[in-house]
C-alpha cells in the first residue's frame, strides 16, 4: 500500500509555524504520522512544499525513510496542489492522507481498497472516501489522471470529481 502524506501546505494560526512540526507527546506530528503509516505496512511518500520544507527536512527524524515529492506551487501551495504533486510519484492508485488527519486503523484503508476493487481497477470513479472533508482518500487510476490534468479544482467537493463514499454499498472482501 502506498500513502501520500500531504504535509507541505499547512501553517498553524501562529505565523510561520508548520502544523507538521508541532509536537504530540514529544514527537513531531510528521514523524508520528510516518511512524503510524509505516506500522500499517504502508510505503510513505511525503509531499513537501511552501515555506516550511527546509525546516521539515532538518527537524524530522523519519523523513529519510520516505520518498519525498516537492510541491512547487510556491505561495499558491495548498492541500490540492500537494495532492497533484504527490500523484506524480508513480502510476496506479494510491491513498492520500492529510497531515492534519490522524492516520486511521488498517481497516479503514482496507474498506477503501475493497470498495475500489469491487468497482474494478478501471473504474471511472476518481476518489473513494468515508467523507470528502476527512482523509484518507483512495485516488483511483482514473482519478490520478483527472487530478493531474485539472488545474482549476481546489477541493474534493468539486462536482466534476466522481466521488464514491464508503457508506454507499460497502462490502467486506476479507476472507
Amino acid at each position: 500500500m502506498k500513502t501520500l502524506l500531504l504535509s507541505g501546505y499547512s501553517l498553524t494560526p501562529e505565523p510561520e509555524e508548520s502544523f507538521a512540526l508541532k509536537e504530540l507527546h514529544g514527537i513531531r506530528i510528521i514523524d508520528w504520522q510516518i511512524r503510524r503509516l509505516k506500522s500499517l505496512g504502508s510505503e510513505v511518500v511525503v509531499v513537501l512544499g511552501g515555506t516550511d520544507s527546509e525546516d521539515l527536512l532538518r527537524k524530522s527524524q523519519l523523513l529519510r525513510y520516505c520518498e519525498l515529492v516537492f510541491d512547487t506551487h510556491g505561495e499558491q501551495v495548498s492541500r490540492w496542489t500537494n495532492l497533484q504533486s504527490g500523484l506524480e510519484s508513480g502510476p496506479g492508485w494510491s491513498f492520500a492522507l492529510d497531515i492534519k488527519h490522524p492516520a486511521p486503523d488498517l481497516s479503514t484503508f482496507k474498506q477503501l481498497r475493497d470498495r475500489y476493487l469491487i468497482d474494478g481497477l478501471n473504474s471511472p470513479s476518481h476518489v473513494y472516501c468515508a467523507t470528502p472533508k476527512r482523509s484518507p482518500w483512495l485516488v483511483s487510476r482514473s482519478g490520478r489522471q483527472f487530478i493531474k490534468s485539472t488545474n482549476d479544482i481546489n477541493s474534493l467537493e468539486d462536482s466534476r470529481l466522481l466521488l464514491v463514499r464508503l457508506d454507499e454499498g460497502y462490502q467486506d472482501l476479507s476472507i
